[in-house]
């Protein structure tokens, strides 16, 4: 907001609001609209019902898979763990990454997390020392617990340096719910192909 004088000596306070707009947007998830299922009328059109069902992630497709999210903005926190939830996942939701080792740390004791999903831009330790960390120090490597960053950093380096600390995807803000739950399933499947 910022004051600004006008004609008659008085002073008004105005918004900015096309940078509000930008600031909302580069934190939002967008959430799927309801997508009717298509009804097979003859045997052709099966192939299109098992198509879609396969891009859009029945609700049973995470289910019983343990989901570990870190996100220091409880709304995004509350987005991210709702989408899961809603595909069958156990979720914990944690707003640092100091809180995400602790859980880690106790997991190790009774069950494990199957994916991690956290934000860069965390309070005190950020994402990138999280992963590292959680790789390093955890010695939980990606075959046993990919991990995604969802982050408002977007630049091309940015994906870089978190593919390089320890992240096997890098989705940026904003992004809608498809994407991170298509996200989280080509990484779970390519963690379980090479758990084999």
């Amino acid at each position: 907001m910022h004051r600004c004088a006008l004609g008659d000596g008085t002073e008004a306070t105005v918004s900015n609001l096309n940078r509000e707009r930008e600031l909302a947007a580069a934190n939002s998830i967008h959430l799927p609209r309801k997508m009717p299922r298509p009804e097979p009328s003859v045997v052709a059109d099966a192939a299109q019902v098992l198509e879609f069902d396969s891009l859009h992630a029945a609700p049973s497709t995470l289910r019983h898979l343990s989901i570990l999210v870190v996100d220091d903005d409880v709304n995004t926190l509350e987005m991210i763990q709702m989408v899961f939830e809603t595909h069958g996942a156990r979720v914990t939701g944690v707003t640092t990454a100091e809180a995400a080792l602790a859980t880690l740390r106790r997991a190790r004791l009774d069950e494990s997390y199957d994916l991690l999903v956290s934000d860069i831009g965390l309070p005190g330790m950020d994402g990138y020392e999280l992963v590292q960390r959680v790789r390093g120090e955890l010695q939980i490597m990606a075959r046993r617990m990919p991990a995604i960053a969802v982050t408002a950093y977007a630049r091309a380096e940015d994906r870089e340096m978190a593919l390089q600390s320890g992240f096997q995807a890098h989705l940026p803000k904003p992004y809608d719910a498809e994407q991170l739950v298509a996200t989280a399933l080509r990484l779970l499947a390519k963690a379980a192909r090479g758990a084999r």
